[in-house]
């Protein structure tokens, strides 16, 4: 992983899947917001060049205070093997 606060990342995003969506504190104008993502786990597909990734996202304002959270499980493109 980079070390590097910012980075990009390419993926090809073929589906979402059991969002589970909590809002748990309010979002004013001029708060700093920072993102983070945990990759719970990965499976491959029964078909070919597909995969599934379960994440857990959390969105913090300044304080560090979680002011949304998501529990999604992807579907992804994979590489050829």
């Amino acid at each position: 992983m980079p070390s590097d606060p910012v980075t990009t990342y390419k993926f090809a995003f073929l589906g979402g899947f059991e969002w589970l969506i909590k809002l748990s504190a309010p979002v004013c104008p001029n708060d700093r917001l920072r993102v983070r993502v945990e990759i719970k786990n990965k499976r491959a597909s029964s078909k070919p060049g597909r995969g599934y990734a379960a994440a857990f996202h959390e969105t913090l304002n300044q304080d560090d205070i979680v002011v949304f959270s998501c529990e999604v499980t992807w579907m992804l493109a994979t590489r050829p093997e």
